[in-house]
């Protein structure tokens, strides 16, 4: 499904009944199709699921420049009045956190709930820390990735896959190994799009406005995350006046890949309290 949103054309993809969910996935410069394998049991909400402007097979802009963290947060906001009416829950998974936490903060009148899975507030924090099976190839291609602009998609592809397995705590494992070729293979990736959002980065803090945000909140992190520390979720919780947190043990920065039971048993006990 295509909807035009403010200028431009945002991709779509419905599934399920019920309450709506405005699903954001992370990148950018990936897509929405590494989520939907693992939500679309998730019963009693109608999963909207989106490609951020410029990622996946949304249009890009004529001029990135013009393109701010208001304008993803302008482009959810169009996408929920015309596809959910009124309040609907949102999920944000690593960048898309980062998104849905200023969707919050511009928009909190339409949350019915915030979740947060693998983000954070700010960058300047906490670190990454390479875990120690990485191997020289992936810790070159992790460096390539977050200190130089993608050449073109076809390099932005071959440096996330080989990448991939540093964000799992264990990506030896058979079924998220599995997992992560399909969600290379799945995706579209679009390299001026992740080189344009990590020029955003430099500006991204919400960590001092994080009070103001007065809905539900569910932080979701998993344990061995290398790229944002788990203690960026704890620091969420601390500062969100109605939250809760739940810390997936086995997992690294897909938790819903790698105990995807765990993780569905707890979002969907929390959406089925929200008011």
């Amino acid at each position: 499904m295509k909807l035009t949103v403010n200028d431009t054309t945002i991709h779509c993809d419905i599934r399920g009944d019920g309450e709506p969910l405005l699903m954001m996935h992370g990148g950018l410069g990936l897509d929405h199709a590494y989520l939907r394998p693992f939500f679309e049991r998730l019963g009693g909400h109608r999963q909207i699921y989106y490609d951020h402007r410029g990622s996946g097979h949304s249009d890009a802009p004529d001029d990135w420049s013009k393109v701010t963290f208001d304008t993803f947060t302008a482009d959810a906001n169009a996408l929920r009045e015309q596809l959910a009416g009124g309040r609907a829950a949102v999920f944000g998974h690593s960048y898309g956190g980062f998104i849905a936490q200023k969707y919050a903060l511009a928009h909190g009148e339409t949350l019915r709930g915030l979740v947060l899975c693998a983000t954070a507030s700010n960058l300047a924090d906490y670190p990454p820390v390479m875990p120690g099976s990485t191997t020289p190839e992936q810790q070159a291609a992790f460096g390539e990735i977050f200190s130089a602009s993608m050449k073109d998609d076809a390099s932005w592809r071959r440096l996330w896959a080989t990448a991939l397995p540093m964000y799992f705590h264990d990506g030896e494992n058979k079924t998220t190994a599995a997992a992560m070729k399909a969600m290379e293979a799945a995706t579209t990736f679009r390299a001026a799009a992740w080189n344009h959002s990590f020029g955003l980065l430099a500006e991204y803090s919400v960590k001092d406005r994080l009070g103001e945000i007065r809905a539900p909140a569910l932080i979701l992190a998993g344990r061995h995350d290398f790229v944002l520390p788990p203690a960026y979720a704890e620091d969420l919780h601390r500062a969100l006046p109605n939250s809760e947190l739940v810390m997936f043990e086995n997992s690294g920065h897909f938790p819903f890949i790698e105990e995807p039971d765990k993780f569905i048993d707890a979002l969907g006990n929390w959406l089925s309290k929200l008011p």
